[in-house]
């Protein structure tokens, strides 16, 4: 039963067939978001330095000359796996800490937003690898390179998770493992699902 304080001279009771239905569906969703562990935690994105997918590129962001020379040369020699090949547009950031920035640059994307990525680097002007996913997630680097997470989407509660570290010069897929149902929400709570960018 719900009471309150009435002029401060005691209490009363109010039945809940009283109280406003908005007020009472209110505290249910409260009562139910803080039973158990409580509402669910968000993602904690200050591990990631960006999470990128392909609406954080800009064809501005990719300088032009060497850079988009290698972009252009890359897509042509690993050919196309997606429906819509680009290599026009990137995101710069730092992965090593250079004077020069590097470039992710989208070189073609499927329908459902999954694309191939060139890893550029400026200076000089090499490629550091590819990675693949609709997401990339660009780790806090403590000390050398920063590590790279791809997520690719399988469809709704599905996807494939790839960790890329820094080897040799470049870019090499880690571990690859799908995430489904429990692993899915694990990874989704953890990650996130949404990309994290500042143009």
């Amino acid at each position: 039963m719900l009471y309150k304080k009435v002029n401060g001279d005691g209490v009363v009771m109010i039945c809940g067939d009283k109280w406003p239905r908005q007020i009472l569906v209110f505290l249910v969703f409260i009562l139910m978001s803080t039973r158990g562990t409580g509402a669910a935690a968000k993602p904690d994105v200050t591990q990631f330095v960006a999470v990128i997918d392909f609406d954080c590129t800009a064809p501005s962001s990719l300088p032009q000359g060497e850079l988009a020379h290698l972009a252009r040369q890359t897509t042509q020699k690993l050919g196309s796996r997606g429906v819509a090949v680009w290599a026009d547009r990137a995101w710069a950031l730092d992965l090593g800490g250079e004077p020069e920035p590097e470039y992710l640059v989208p070189l073609d994307c499927g329908a459902t937003g999954n694309c191939r990525w060139a890893v550029l680097a400026s200076g000089p002007v090499r490629l550091l690898g590819t990675v693949d996913g609709a997401l990339i997630y660009v780790h806090a680097r403590n000390s050398g390179w920063s590590e790279l997470t791809g997520y690719a989407s399988m469809g709704a509660g599905d996807g494939v998770v790839t960790s890329y570290v820094y080897r040799n010069g470049g870019y090499v897929a880690k571990s690859e493992h799908e995430v489904r149902d429990a692993a899915f929400e694990k990874f989704a709570q953890s990650y996130g699902l949404h990309s994290h960018c500042e143009k």
